[in-house]
């Protein structure tokens, strides 16, 4: 199992499963296999190693490389390039708009992209970028001062940019209703 193909979502899925799996071998008296067990401190051992790397990246002095992060995916559409300069590793269920990836960039947690099926070409219709820690609006304002209030939902901010001569909206979802500075960016949204 390489975990580096996996996001850490599915990886604390994973670790989920196998502890209720070793509750249930517990309660029938049944060892759990030594392959599993290893397997398992190998997963918990790599979320706790993300957790990590999450702490030290997701600051406000990674912003400005996170958002170039973002803009990548303004300026090219295509499934397979994004993939290759964003992630390290990928989820893709078959027959499946949305492919996961494990990003490059420590900032993010998790970028999924969302793919249109019905073309000859592979291309990313949005993508949503979850971040890695606690991102303060503040730091947005400050890195976006034009940065709006959606009309239609008060927990998002937006943005348009341009990334070579593509435009897109970035949207930041907050946790908070209110237009309070302290509000935290829960997910980055990039719309064409």
């Amino acid at each position: 199992m390489r975990l580096n193909d996996y996001t850490t979502s599915t990886l604390v899925k994973n670790k989920q499963e196998f502890e209720y799996t070793a509750q249930m071998c517990a309660l029938e008296r049944f060892d759990m296999p030594d392959l599993a067990v290893q397997e398992y401190r190998l997963i918990k051992q790599e979320i706790e190693r993300r957790e990590l790397v999450y702490t030290s990246q997701a600051t406000s002095s990674h912003l400005a490389e996170a958002l170039n992060v973002v803009f990548t995916a303004i300026q090219c559409r295509s499934l397979p390039v994004l993939v290759d300069s964003l992630a390290q590793g990928v989820e893709v269920k078959e027959k499946s708009a949305e492919v996961r990836l494990n990003p490059k960039s420590g900032f993010f947690r998790e970028i999924l992209l969302r793919r249109q099926l019905d073309g000859k070409e592979d291309i990313v219709n949005a993508a949503i970028f979850i971040p890695g820690g606690a991102v303060p609006l503040a730091w947005l304002r400050a890195a976006c001062p034009d940065l709006t209030v959606s009309i239609m939902h008060p927990q998002v901010y937006e943005v348009v940019r341009m990334a070579g001569d593509q435009t897109g909206r970035i949207e930041f979802v907050t946790d908070s209703t209110s237009s309070d500075l302290g509000a935290l960016v829960t997910a980055i949204r990039v719309s064409y």
